[in-house]
């Protein structure tokens, strides 16, 4: 006896519930078994949790999100669609549609390469309504000149909800970026300090930078002033070697930092509430690779007891850590001070560290 015909015969609830807990590659196989199984799934709108998709110039696959569960892949060989990307896409578009027809599915991440993106431009039904991220990775830099314009094109045709993922020397001029909630820039070193002045992101990581201490403290003191940067929570930028270790006092000049003051904040700094179904997407992607794990000191708490505060004109604290390479500005939910606070800052009790 099939499974599929032991899931027909169940009662109402106990179907349903079964049906829930099943990954979306078997509720597919068990759909195509049973005309009654796939009105069941498609009428009772069973959840999913969305797809990640990554697509290259020889292959394609879409899994679960968040998850090594797949949906679905390219059937043919590698060889078979390097020289048709065209047929890879349309392989792919009839996946996604047989899937959607039967789910509400979300496109969580889009991962892609230059090439493929190029591709996908000449066959516009190709290009996702939405993500929620994009993420785009280049393993041949050489390459990247040629498909430059592709991308700025395709960041500025695919709508994405949260996030924008620039891996292996990728880079764009598509000034969207800099507007989502999440950046993520693995070869920074193209980014120049007028791309700081436009970011209006809420948590940004930008490794392998060649920015200066003086471009990091024009950057503090537009977000202290709250001429620019009124959205943003965490950034993390690593320099690209040795030379870019950052001088606290150069970076922090003018904007009256102090260490920390137990009595001013707490030690441990946590992600914003709204952050927390994104958290493993933020820790894999746009936060710091940690010694102790993939996000185990976001989950904890950020340590900002070494850090150095400042106050922004409207009265928000933010911090500012140095790590070697790294330097990470912390911007804190804004709070009304304390009677005790604003006591403590008319006395000047703190120790002004520049």
């Amino acid at each position: 006896m099939s499974a599929t015909f032991n899931l027909c015969n169940l009662p109402y609830l106990p179907m349903k519930n079964a049906l829930q807990n099943m990954s979306i590659l078997d509720l597919t196989k068990i759909s195509k078994d049973s005309t009654k199984l796939q009105n069941f799934v498609k009428f009772e709108r069973v959840k999913t949790g969305g797809l990640d998709v990554y697509m290259s110039e020889y292959s394609w696959n879409t899994k679960e999100a968040g998850t090594m569960s797949i949906c679905d892949v390219s059937e043919n060989t590698s060889l078979d669609y390097r020289s048709n990307h065209q047929q890879l896409l349309k392989s792919w578009i009839s996946s996604t549609e047989k899937i959607a027809q039967l789910f509400p599915t979300t496109l969580r991440t889009f991962q892609v390469t230059p090439p493929m993106i190029a591709a996908i431009l000449d066959l516009e039904t190709a290009i996702p309504k939405t993500c929620d991220v994009l993420i785009i990775q280049n393993y041949v830099p050489a390459e990247m000149d040629r498909y430059q314009e592709s991308v700025d094109q395709f960041m500025e045709k695919c709508h994405i909800r949260e996030g924008v993922v620039l891996h292996h020397e990728v880079y764009t001029n598509s000034p969207k970026m800099f507007q989502l909630d999440y950046l993520s820039v693995t070869h920074s070193d193209w980014m120049v300090p007028s791309d700081l002045e436009e970011m209006e992101n809420k948590i940004v990581y930008l490794d392998k930078s060649d920015f200066y201490d003086s471009d990091m403290n024009q950057f503090l003191r537009e977000l202290k002033s709250g001429s620019s940067h009124s959205r943003l929570q965490i950034l993390s930028i690593q320099g690209n070697s040795w030379q870019n270790y950052w001088d606290p006092s150069d970076v922090l000049e003018g904007l009256n930092a102090e260490l920390w003051n137990q009595t001013e904040r707490n030690q441990h700094y946590f992600l914003n509430a709204e952050h927390r179904k994104n958290f493993k997407k933020i820790a894999d992607h746009f936060y710091p690779d940690q010694e102790d794990g993939f996000g185990a000191e976001l989950e904890h708490g950020v340590d900002l007891s070494e850090a150095f505060d400042f106050l922004k004109n409207d009265g928000t604290r933010v911090s500012v850590r140095f790590d070697e390479l790294i330097l990470q500005v912390f911007v804190w939910p804004n709070e009304k001070p304390s009677r005790k606070r604003k006591a403590q800052e008319q006395g000047s009790i703190a120790k002004r560290f520049c």
